[in-house]
């Protein structure tokens, strides 16, 4: 699986939208099917989120883990590998396999 991983020191404005909040997010990996976020919000269990990433569309998913102000997203429709690879090469992204 392609994963992009950036340690949650992320450059660039990443927003996440629920129906009740809207807030900044830190994109900390980001693969295929899902991303890893840190937040300054509380987020609950199988939330319905919208995050917001320059350069990609939209990626709608539910919160399937969360621990303090960490939270795992899964993307109700996974990012294309092209999409996500040049995504990656654009943004100085480090490639992982898995």
């Amino acid at each position: 699986m392609w994963r992009a991983r950036r340690g949650c020191a992320c450059g660039g404005r990443r927003l996440l939208c629920t129906d009740h909040v809207e807030c900044a997010v830190a994109l900390c990996d980001l693969s295929l099917g899902g991303a890893g976020i840190e937040t300054g919000e509380a987020l609950a269990y199988d939330l319905e989120v919208a995050i917001f990433v320059e350069g990609l569309l939209p990626l709608a998913g539910r919160v399937r883990w969360c621990s303090d102000r960490r939270a795992g997203v899964e993307f109700h429709i996974p990012i294309q590998v092209d999409v996500l690879a040049d995504w990656m090469g654009s943004n100085g992204e480090t490639v992982t396999t898995s």
